[in-house]
């Protein structure tokens, strides 16, 4: 986009669940106005207004309940979860949020970077993972479901018993 004739535009940018810092520091080093806006929010603060729209494309809203989060987190602990997905930046920034209000940080973190197969659907997904501490072992090249699970799957064929996140899953 540079030299486009950006100077002194207003340009909107709508993201899917996470900003794009370098995006926005280009077009306002341009000097353009940049105002962002979020297309998709994931919140354990939803309120049961929020299922409107869910009713209205034949979805049922379920409130997120934190105890379910948490045996997640215990599972994970306990060697129980062998692979977790994240698929979105807010869904890492809710885990990581309820994972500090209970104090499980640490344990959550040890478990992710030693135990568990964490996988990651696109690059501002595991860029949020990293943020937080978390390494990522998986990521396809294509930054969708399908692919992600493919590259999975993948991922526990080609690594076999030599990889020790895998150990329990190869037998």
């Amino acid at each position: 986009l540079k030299g486009r004739g950006l100077k002194d535009k207003k340009i909107a940018i709508i993201m899917h669940g996470a900003s794009s810092r370098i995006l926005k520091m280009e077009l306002e080093s341009e000097g353009s106005s940049v105002f962002e806006l979020s297309s998709y929010s994931y919140s354990l603060s939803l309120d049961e207004s929020a299922d409107t729209i869910l009713k209205q494309m034949g979805y049922k809203y379920l409130k997120p309940k934190i105890e379910t989060i948490l045996k997640l987190i215990d599972d994970a602990a306990s060697g129980l979860i062998d692979v977790i997905t994240f698929t979105s930046p807010p869904s890492v920034l809710e885990l990581m949020k309820t994972a500090d209000i209970h104090n499980y940080r640490e344990s959550l973190l040890s478990s992710l970077n030693h135990r568990v197969i964490v996988t990651s659907v696109g690059p501002s997904t595991t860029d949020s993972l990293n943020r937080n501490g978390i390494n990522v072992d998986v990521m396809p090249s294509v930054y969708k479901m399908g692919p992600m699970v493919k590259a999975l799957s993948d991922y526990v064929s080609l690594q076999g018993k030599q990889n020790p996140k895998l150990g329990k899953l190869m037998k």
